[in-house]
């Protein structure tokens, strides 16, 4: 019989890490049922998938998402930025000017279009709230891609149609807060408020919830 292919052995730990299946339970009789194949040669397999930290969960996962929207990137200073949402009613709150306003926030110097994808922190595999570092390296190493800075306000105003309580953080890589303290762009319409983009804590220790949005650009 052919061995367990990696998508039955993303199902079964799956269902493993969700408690669906206990591995008490997973004797000879629930591997025949569950995977086609033989269950010797699965139990190998599935040893080594998680020695390997599920690195075969984390690929299935990000390969799963489809495209949330497109965005393109000119090359656009701080200042315009600001000047085209706050003209359209958005708010560029101080915390998000400050990053705007600091030189880690530099543009791409030619038109760029990116595909995003747009997921739960649980989703992308975890089971436990992760640090900043544990997250955006489970992004890259499934082959997603950090957001360059831009892409936040940019995200701001093509975003325009945003519903009431909707909320996301753009993968980026961080850019200190006035205070010194690490931040990523948040991208928010919280009920009964304006569109707005924000500044938000994301140094590396931070956990974030399952529930939370991340967006991210797909790679190749």
């Amino acid at each position: 019989m052919a061995s367990a292919t990696s998508e039955q052995l993303f199902a079964i730990g799956q269902m493993v890490v969700s408690g669906r299946v206990n591995l008490s339970d997973l004797n000879r009789d629930k591997l025949q049922t569950e995977v086609i194949g033989n269950p010797d040669s699965f139990a190998k397999e599935f040893t080594r998938f998680l020695a390997n930290g599920a690195r075969i969960t984390i690929q299935i996962v990000i390969k799963s998402f489809k495209v949330w929207r497109e965005i393109t990137l000119a090359p656009k200073t701080a200042d315009e930025f600001i000047t085209e949402l706050e003209q359209v009613g958005m708010i560029v709150t101080n915390w998000a000017k400050s990053m705007m306003r600091k030189p880690e926030f530099k543009t791409l110097k030619g038109p760029v279009t990116l595909k995003l994808a747009r997921s739960t922190v649980g989703d992308l595999g975890f089971t436990e709230e992760p640090t900043t570092d544990e997250l955006f390296a489970r992004i890259q190493a499934a082959g997603g891609k950090l957001l360059p800075p831009e892409a936040g306000p940019q995200l701001r105003k093509d975003y325009d149609d945003q519903p009431n309580g909707d909320d996301f953080s753009p993968a980026m890589k961080q850019i200190a807060h006035l205070d010194g303290h690490p931040s990523v762009f948040e991208v928010t319409r919280h009920d009964g408020q304006e569109r707005c983009l924000r500044g938000d804590y994301a140094g590396p220790g931070r956990r974030w919830h399952l529930g939370g949005e991340i967006v991210f650009a797909l790679g190749e």
